[in-house]
């Protein structure tokens, strides 16, 4: 990370084992110059991967953030440590992606504070990308839970998707028994052991 060419970004998620133990993951991202071929290169390594039992609120997530980052060791065979705080003009901070909770956005708010305290420019709102993936899911749910309460009542009594041609009052039944956990209730039969999923 001392060969970064500019700033350094964060992804970070919190994650529970089958014990339902809560563990921080931080991976920091940045853009390194090889001396040999003099290319720029993308590189990425996770600094840290913590237990944070209690509570997850956003001001203990980013004293917890900030507390691992700036103890993460890391070191160069020079003998310089970067440490975010102590050496902030070594390092610029960049940008972190987190899931689109409100926890987060309150973490990024306290993260803010916390650098201006030590003379680190950080904008809580443009230094924050929301991760697609997550916001993605979202939407899904959002569209799979009202789905099967839609008003069908303008749809025609047969209509065609495709190739296909549908009943009106078979289709919303069909929605109505909640298609989609039945076809995820299959899924889950088949993939449950490799028999299963070899028979079918």
């Amino acid at each position: 990370m001392q060969a970064a060419q500019g700033q350094i970004s964060f992804t970070s998620d919190i994650w529970s084992d089958s014990q339902l133990c809560p563990f921080l993951a931080v991976t920091a991202h940045w853009i390194a110059k090889e001396s040999e071929k003099e290319a720029l290169v993308l590189k990425a390594a996770l600094i840290t991967f913590h237990h944070i039992p209690g509570s997850h609120t956003g001001m203990a997530l980013a004293s917890k953030i900030l507390e691992l980052i700036d103890h993460a060791e890391v070191k160069h065979n020079v003998g310089v440590l970067l440490y975010f705080i102590t050496f902030s003009n070594f390092v610029q901070i960049g940008h972190f992606t987190l899931d689109n909770t409100s926890n987060n956005r309150t973490a990024m708010d306290e993260l803010s504070q916390l650098l201006q305290k030590d003379g680190i420019e950080f904008d809580a709102v443009n230094h924050c990308i929301p991760c697609f993936p997550h916001i993605l899911n979202i939407c899904v749910q959002h569209i799979l839970s009202e789905h099967s309460t839609a008003d069908f009542s303008d749809l025609a009594d047969t209509f065609v998707a495709g190739p296909y041609i549908f009943n009106k009052v078979e289709y919303v039944k069909a929605l109505q028994n909640n298609v989609i956990n039945r076809a995820r209730d299959i899924v889950h039969v088949i993939c449950v052991s490799g028999q299963c999923r070899d028979s079918f």
